[in-house]
């Protein structure tokens, strides 16, 4: 399991990067957000590269995919460093983000009652899976949190690879790694393995907040990396 690989993720842009902004993306700013892509997109905003293309990447290496970036003016779409649950397969797929920052109850209470008013079901960390495509890459910054940190395990994971059939960047830590292990192109990127798991929910079993996510389908960071929603991502 503790195998340090020799590869890494790269979000290739296919749109002009923009600010982050703090809450739960809508549609409109989605499309603001990414002017430059013309073709279809989801009901969520994001631009649907065609799966045509997508089956393409999966024959591009990361040196090919970094020079055309480069070339283009994208200097900050690589990062390396990770853990993977399968070394010699290749994850390629249209990203979904996520971001988190250190718990804070005050904006936690404000998110929760908005995903009430929503009617989102469940904790926070289950929102963007809910909202996953088939062939959706779910790229979340869960600023590379280990101990109590792990907002995804067997669970997590199923519902994730039922849904998009695809796997995950994750700058933060997984649990569960065997049952994980057991879906076949789960194809993870992680920085960690810890068996405890995060509270990022009001109320979780009496322990303090330690995470709180505060954006989904937003402009977000992995390690160096700057990745956008509908982004292809190669790892």
């Amino acid at each position: 399991m503790k195998i340090r690989l020799a590869a890494a993720a790269l979000i290739f842009a296919i749109a002009t990067p923009a600010l982050a902004h703090q809450g739960f993306v809508p549609r409109d700013e989605v499309i603001h957000n990414t002017p430059e892509w013309k073709g279809e997109r989801f009901a969520d905003g994001r631009p649907k590269v065609p799966d045509a293309i997508l089956d393409r990447m999966k024959n591009v290496t990361l040196e090919e995919a970094w020079a055309t970036l480069r070339n283009a003016g994208y200097e900050q779409q690589y990062e390396d460093g990770w853990f993977t649950l399968y070394p010699d397969k290749i994850l390629v797929g249209r990203a979904l983000t996520s971001t988190w920052i250190p718990g804070r109850l005050d904006l936690q209470r404000v998110i929760e009652a908005d995903g009430k008013v929503d009617g989102r079901k469940g904790g926070p960390n289950a929102w963007p899976v809910d909202m996953l495509q088939q062939r959706d890459v779910y790229v979340s910054d869960h600023f590379g949190l280990k101990v109590n940190g792990p907002s995804i395990g067997d669970n997590v994971g199923n519902a994730i690879y039922a849904r998009s059939g695809n796997g995950i960047v994750y700058d933060g830590a997984v649990r569960d790694v065997n049952g994980l292990r057991e879906l076949p192109n789960f194809i993870a990127f992680y920085r960690a393995y810890d068996p405890s798991h995060h509270f990022g929910r009001i109320g979780d079993e009496g322990r303090s907040l330690n995470s709180t996510m505060v954006a989904i389908n937003g402009p977000t960071k992995i390690g160096h990396a700057a990745g956008i929603p509908g982004d292809v991502v190669l790892g």
